[in-house]
């Protein structure tokens, strides 16, 4: 049987390194002025106007307790409507697209420091590069989190 490697589209938070795979990915912005919500959760950036659309913008940072580090979202990374209605993350940077064999994917997160209640389900799994660790986000689990805050909120 043939090793597929499967395609990741990487960007930065923190100084660490995330990607989803690209086949989830609609396009990634420059546009990152967001509109407020408000009462919105705290992972909630705002809304994004990207040619006449309306994106939903989440903080990556804040979703996954990332420690703030200065740095200002520079990019917003948008999936395709199978993930979800209309939304995206906002990182720090984007990089290159990654190439990963199965044989690269490491099933344990734990040394992470990443996971807690308010975020399981996030992380699919980590992915050893030849110079670094790619933690891969299960993008279609950002949604639920927001709706459970919100849920949350209303009580």
């Amino acid at each position: 049987m043939l090793d597929v490697p499967t395609l990741f589209c990487t960007f930065a938070a923190s100084g660490r390194l995330f990607g989803v795979p690209l086949i989830d990915i609609k396009e990634v912005s420059a546009e990152t002025h967001c509109t407020p919500i408000p009462h919105a959760p705290k992972h909630v950036q705002g809304y994004v106007n990207i040619r006449g659309q309306i994106i939903l913008a989440l903080d990556l940072k804040r979703i996954l307790n990332l420690p703030a580090d200065g740095r200002v979202a520079q990019r917003l990374v948008i999936f395709k409507a199978k993930i979800g209605p209309a939304f995206g993350l906002l990182v720090d940077e984007v990089g290159e697209i990654a190439s990963v064999r199965n044989q690269d994917i490491v099933a344990d997160e734990t040394n992470l420091d990443l996971e807690s209640p308010s975020t399981s389900g996030l992380i699919r799994y980590i992915c050893k590069l030849p110079d670094q660790l790619l933690v891969v986000l299960e993008a279609k689990n950002f949604l639920p989190i927001v709706e459970q805050e919100l849920h949350q909120q209303s009580r």
